[in-house]
């Protein structure tokens, strides 16, 4: 800091330490609007998915929860129906839990049947569009 040994230099002084006060307000001003946006529910929702949807560890781990998930609700509806008995509901729900658990807790060995099946399917239909295309020959 400066001595101050006249009139002019308090003034020049007291003049700095103003603007300093408006700059530093005009800086808290600023920091508190991006701290208030930044809290806005939307804004954290959006931030959140933003990051969820970087994460290709994330995004394998919902992919697998959701297709355990749908396995285990695909068996548990092909096993009850329209059926309902007590007992055929609560061994669907025993087959649901079972299943899901199964498909999230080994996701590699179904995805590697899921492709075998779908190159069988794949190669199936390729060879009959071949069959069709010599008939018609």
């Amino acid at each position: 800091m400066m001595m101050i040994q006249t009139q002019q230099d308090l003034k020049n002084a007291i003049q700095q330490l103003q603007e300093q006060r408006l700059v530093q307000k005009q800086a808290i001003q600023q920091q508190f609007y991006l701290t208030y946006q930044s809290l806005k529910p939307v804004n954290l929702v959006k931030h959140m998915l933003q990051e969820i949807s970087g994460s290709t560890e994330i995004k394998n781990t919902v992919l697998e929860t959701g297709i355990g998930l749908g396995t285990g609700i695909l068996s548990k509806s092909l096993f009850v129906g329209a059926s309902r008995s007590f007992i055929k509901q609560v061994l669907g729900n025993v087959l649901q839990y079972g299943v899901t658990n199964l498909v999230t807790s080994h996701p590699s060995i179904f995805k590697n049947v899921g492709k075998s099946i779908l190159k069988f399917i794949k190669n199936d239909t390729g060879k009959k569009g071949r069959d069709n295309s010599r008939e018609n020959n």
